[in-house]
């Protein structure tokens, strides 16, 4: 009896707490849909969006979905909005031409905590601290006189990174392992 009204109580808990999420999502969708006009796009469930739609085959998953919507659609991958471009024409638009408005991106709380808030090169928005920062890694980090400074390292890997696979000459060899390890320094 005691066993059964927990579970009943633990059930009807998680309901109310499906309910209120799937309340408060459409009505975050229809405040942010007033404020701005967003490309057509498949409906998508409350807190997954379109994740569970998704085909495996994304190029013609996103094809039909162009046949469907036109080529900009917009989907919802979890509680991030996507906008998708799969028209030629204005992919060079957005990817050329407009650039720099597309530039930025969200810092995801891995890259936030690793990266003292998001404050290096891959997660600086577009901007003159991003390109202070691309200049010295560019010309500090990825010069000549730095690169020749570490070559016989990076001769000494690859030569146990070739050795370790000729070793392994006719059995199975991840490759993909092997990378990681070359490029981290693991033997």
């Amino acid at each position: 009896m005691v066993a059964s009204l927990s579970t009943l109580v633990l059930l009807l808990c998680v309901i109310s707490t499906v309910a209120w999420y799937s309340c408060l999502y459409f009505l975050k969708l229809n405040n942010n849909t007033q404020k701005k006009t967003l490309p057509p796009g498949p409906p998508g469930l409350p807190i997954f969006g379109n994740l569970l739609s998704l085909d495996p085959d994304l190029h013609t998953y996103f094809a039909g979905l162009a046949q469907i919507h036109g080529p900009i659609l917009k989907l919802r991958l979890g509680s991030k909005l996507s906008i998708v471009i799969t028209s030629p024409a204005m992919a060079r638009e957005v990817l050329k031409e407009n650039d720099t408005v597309f530039a930025n991106r969200d810092v995801p709380a891995a890259g936030r905590s690793a990266t003292y808030g998001g404050s290096d090169i891959a997660w600086t928005p577009y901007g003159p601290e991003w390109r202070m920062l691309r200049k010295v890694c560019v010309l500090k980090m990825l010069s000549n006189a730095t690169l020749d400074s570490v070559y016989d390292l990076r001769r000494n890997e690859m030569r146990k990174t070739v050795s370790y696979l000729y070793g392994r000459v006719g059995s199975a060899v991840n490759i993909g392992e092997q990378v990681l390890f070359y490029f981290i320094n693991k033997y």
